[in-house]
């Protein structure tokens, strides 16, 4: 089901002017902007990545402390050509 929203996605970007699109991204962030006050809570907005990735890893190492700790990364959708090659 997750491949097949993606091809939608990614049919449905076809037809975004990329241009536009980051017109239209940076007047939002500019829109939370004046709605949020917390500083923090905007920054988490611009930049989910900065913010949330050390945390994940530092709940991460404090779980991995008490228990054995397996990650899977699913990126079938980017590898199945590879994966599934008649070799």
């Amino acid at each position: 089901m997750g491949s097949i929203v993606r091809q939608l996605v990614g049919v449905a970007f076809d037809f975004v002017d990329e241009e536009t699109l980051t017109i239209q991204a940076g007047d939002w962030v500019s829109y939370l902007a004046r709605k949020m006050s917390n500083k923090d809570e905007l920054q988490l907005v611009k930049e989910p990545q900065e913010i949330l990735t050390p945390l994940f890893w530092s709940e991460m190492a404090e779980v991995a402390r008490e228990q054995i700790v397996l990650l899977f990364f699913d990126t079938y959708e980017v590898t199945y050509e590879t994966l599934d090659r008649d070799t």
